[in-house]
């Protein structure tokens, strides 16, 4: 019996072993993007995701939020078992805490490990402004002038009608767009919730962020306390994410092209709305004061609830370390742009408008 126990002992410990040894090769050795897209991205993720995104859908909750809650109170009070337990033989403090650090490690070893497997190493694949060609020009002021001027008209074409503003049937307009695109990219169609949960108020939007897709369970979440234009808008975003498009830049950029392809006219004016602003944002300021003054004012008032909410709900501290870690994390996951990524967006449409693979007319 102790035999055999210590062979799963070592057995174990050489698994961790390896799957440290695996992790640090995949960071500080990276395989080709081209390999990545090929096996992984087109390979094993779907494979994943077909199953996973749907059961994950079922839950009207937030599998994600019961399931860190679980195991963190599993964590504590097996923490404090352990401690007692071995505290009650006579085992040194230090060495319980060595014990216990020993057990976190390989905690946070096989956590990663099944976050690279299930959705994390997607930040290694190629990148859509490489494989869809679009060139390395840079967009003049006059290109994102056009952009700015078109979007307004389209913004005024699309504004929704007294009552018409249906969030779940914009949503699903928005998945049915997404899966369109992405099947033209990637020659499959993407597992797709056609569920995002909802988080309450101010649970992101004070950290200065939207949205959220945790990768262990491909699950899309919103903060509720956003306006519904941008919510749409930040859906786009995230079931993107859940499509396997890691990077933020490149989830912005499906979002933008499948968001103004959509059928539904509340989901193409959110998705307008929200380019319209990454696009005045890259003006000088005078140019961009001029563009939002041309808008309809039913749209300045949608943006200006938007900024609203983002104002009451958020907290700078809060803020500024979320965004100094999330900078960091992207540039660990080989995004060397960092938080930049969400303004280039901007670059890409229109070096996609170019290529004819996105229009505004």
């Amino acid at each position: 019996m102790k035999a055999s126990a210590s062979i799963r002992k070592w057995a174990w410990l050489s698994f961790v072993l390896v799957v440290t040894l695996g992790e640090l090769l995949w960071s500080f050795t990276p395989p080709p993007r081209a390999w990545v897209e090929r096996w992984y991205s087109q390979g094993l993720f779907p494979a994943i995701a077909s199953w996973l995104v749907p059961a994950v859908g079922v839950a009207p909750f937030s599998l994600s939020v019961s399931g860190l809650a679980l195991v963190s109170i599993l964590l504590v009070v097996g923490g404090c078992r352990g401690w007692l337990r071995r505290r009650k033989v006579g085992e040194s403090a230090p060495w319980v805490l060595g014990v216990g650090a020993c057990r976190v490690f390989t905690i946070c070893v096989i956590g990663y490990g099944a976050f690279l497997v299930i959705w994390g190493a997607g930040y290694g694949r190629e990148r859509l402004e490489t494989r869809l060609e679009l060139g390395s020009e840079t967009p003049t002021v006059a290109d994102v002038l056009r952009w700015v001027a078109r979007l307004s008209g389209r913004i005024a074409s699309s504004f929704p009608e007294p009552g018409a503003r249906d969030r779940e049937a914009a949503l699903a307009s928005l998945r049915e767009a997404l899966v369109e695109t992405l099947r033209a990219w990637d020659g499959r169609e993407p597992a797709l919730s056609g569920r995002v949960k909802d988080l309450p108020p101010g649970s992101l939007l004070s950290f200065g962020t939207s949205g959220v897709t945790v990768p262990f369970f491909l699950e899309a979440h919103i903060d509720s306390g956003l306006h519904e234009t941008e919510w749409l808008a930040v859906a786009a975003h995230e079931l993107a994410h859940v499509a396997g498009y890691c990077a933020e830049a490149d989830a912005d950029f499906v979002a933008a092209v499948a968001g103004l392809s959509a059928r539904n006219s509340y989901a193409r004016y959110s998705v307008e709305l929200w380019l319209f602003q990454k696009m005045a944002a890259a003006l000088p300021e005078s140019e961009s004061r001029s563009a939002h003054a041309a808008l309809p004012p039913g749209a300045r008032d949608d943006l200006k609830s938007s900024q609203e909410a983002h104002s009451r709900h958020r907290i700078d501290l809060l803020a500024r370390a979320q965004s100094r870690a999330y900078d960091a994390y992207l540039r660990s996951q080989r995004l060397e742009e960092g938080l930049k990524e969400y303004s280039t967006v901007v670059r890409l449409l229109v070096k996609a408008e170019r290529k004819d693979i996105v229009r505004l007319d």
